[in-house]
């Protein structure tokens, strides 16, 4: 598995404090971060003219001591000064460089008429580090876009030091779009979280991690996130099986009222998830009216009416996973048909994933505080339960903005743990996952699943797997559900594009995936 440590901001600064108290000199940490910076850029680089655009920090003084070192490979380097040097590294970076006779330029708004500056090919961003918590102003923004201007034209790369200037590290939030799209990013001494999340996915390129130092244990600083990348293969089948041997998915959905004609291809969405990792038995609890749309799309499945208390109550008893709200409704009196399955799922001791229009529900009762909120809270420590919204859905479960959310993914799912308990994931560019005391990034999935319907595959993906009795726990976890429909997604874009994507394409694309897992 190539899964990579995530670190905010202020881990890496306790990471390098912790180094410097052991006696290794600040300027020494500069001085191999630019060195090893150089070394990547002159092998994987054909171009060999840059401008290196400094900040006053010491990410500028990496720029410095980069532009020194890529001058000793052989390099036309012109070093664009945005701002004087104010720390006392970064200051002896530049003494160091201009003793070299490393080319300069100070700023200014003309920059692009300089001839050195239009005709680099490389444009090396070493303006902001990992401190900047807010969108840069003044020259700093222009000259960001001017970088920006400069590096859309063909031939030319942009490289970041360490993160794109804009970019907040902890966070991935880039503010009004003033950040360097890096084509490549040269992540320093540990990977940052905010390169795999949010605008990250978009403004970082390629990261490439120069560890630099020996990180420490994770009892000492233990990472914020850990970076996935790939799902994990999965155990064979006996020979001696039958479809019980592979448990039984219940999906609770497809509803309709009086007041909408509801979704109920988002109860077949989901059941169609379960099969396609699986599931050896899928039913369909669902309005009466779409039995036969559910029948044609799955003859497979079974199903029940979603207003049938009868019929649907013994099923539960049959049940091993049941995943709530795909379709569901969100009329008021579509709450207690809520309340009733759950209670039924929890009497069943089955397991849960609650979705969509479940975890609405689930915010009304919060706000009402009813009492099903706790008991789903204590059920899900003994039990497995998954909760996977996305931002708005989040946002009303934690009573706050969409803004909030965006602002600390991390901060509203450690939250959302507090409140509620079980397992979470938290849907978006670098969705997050928590299970088993651990945050998890995804970092495999494309703008081309945001697509109605991907959330109830995604849902009956993670309830198909919970069902398998045979798969470990990790086989058949949250993440791996989320790693399985990420890479499924990342398929089918290769064959139809982000545009032309979906969502009832994904079927043979996950069986593929769930195919190559078990072969491995």
């Amino acid at each position: 598995m190539n899964n990579t440590l995530l670190y905010t901001s202020q881990q890496i600064y306790q990471i390098e404090q912790d180094w410097f108290k052991a006696g290794n000199p600040s300027f020494g940490l500069m001085q191999q971060a630019s060195w090893q910076m150089a070394i990547w850029i002159n092998k994987n680089i054909s171009y060999k003219n840059a401008c290196i655009w400094t900040g006053s920090g010491n990410n500028g003084g990496d720029g410095w001591l980069l532009a020194h070192y890529l001058c000793q490979f052989g390099w036309q380097v012109t070093v664009v000064e945005v701002a004087e040097p104010t720390t006392e590294d970064s200051k002896h970076a530049k003494q160091i460089a201009l003793k070299a006779r490393c080319q300069t330029i100070k700023w200014h708004k003309e920059m692009m008429k300089e001839s050195a500056v239009f005709s680099a090919n490389v444009h090396i961003d070493a303006l902001f580090g990992i401190g900047l918590d807010r969108e840069p102003m003044g020259d700093y923004a222009t000259a960001i876009a001017q970088v920006n201007q400069l590096t859309s034209l063909p031939d030319k790369t942009a490289i970041a030091v360490d993160i794109p200037s804009g970019l907040v590290s902890s966070t991935g939030q880039v503010f009004n779009g003033v950040a360097i799209c890096a084509d490549i990013t040269l992540c320093l001494l540990a990977s940052k979280l905010g390169l795999f999340i949010k605008d990250g996915k978009d403004y970082a390129g390629q990261v490439v991690t120069l560890p630099l130092i020996p990180l420490p244990t994770s009892s000492k600083i233990k990472p914020t996130a850990i970076r996935l990348m790939q799902a994990y293969p999965i155990l064979s089948r006996l020979s001696n099986s039958h479809k019980g041997s592979f448990g039984h998915v219940l999906v609770v959905g497809g509803n309709k009222t009086e007041f909408a004609n509801g979704m109920g291809g988002a109860s077949i969405l989901a059941a169609t998830g379960a099969f396609a990792v699986g599931a050896g038995k899928v039913s369909v609890a669902c309005h009466a009216d779409y039995h036969n749309a559910v029948l044609a799309s799955k003859p497979n499945a079974m199903v029940v009416d979603l207003h049938n208390p009868k019929a649907l109550e013994p099923l539960f008893a049959q049940t091993d996973v049941v995943a709530i709200g795909m379709g569901l409704g969100r009329e008021q009196q579509v709450q207690s048909l809520f309340v009733k399955s759950v209670e039924y799922a929890m009497q069943a001791n089955c397991k849960l994933v609650i979705d969509a229009d479940g975890l609405y529900h689930l915010a009304s009762l919060k706000l009402e505080s009813n009492e099903l909120v706790e008991k789903i809270k204590i059920y899900a420590a003994n039990q497995f339960v998954a909760f996977t919204p996305h931002t708005g859905e989040m946002a009303r479960l934690l009573g706050i903005s969409n803004k909030q959310i965006e602002d600390n993914r991390t901060a509203a799912v450690d939250q959302a743990v507090a409140q509620f308990g079980g397992h979470w994931l938290l849907k978006g560019a670098g969705s997050m996952v928590y299970e088993d005391a651990q945050m998890y990034v995804c970092d495999v999935g494309n703008a081309g699943m945001a697509t109605a319907g991907m959330g109830d595959v995604l849902a009956g993906i993670l309830a198909g797997l919970q069902a398998q009795h045979h798969l470990t726990s990790t086989q058949k976890s949250l993440r791996q559900a989320v790693l399985i429909h990420g890479q499924a997604g990342d398929a089918l874009a290769k064959k139809v594009g982000a545009y032309g994507m979906q969502t009832d394409y994904m079927e043979i694309e996950i069986i593929k995936i769930m195919a190559d897992l078990s072969a491995i």
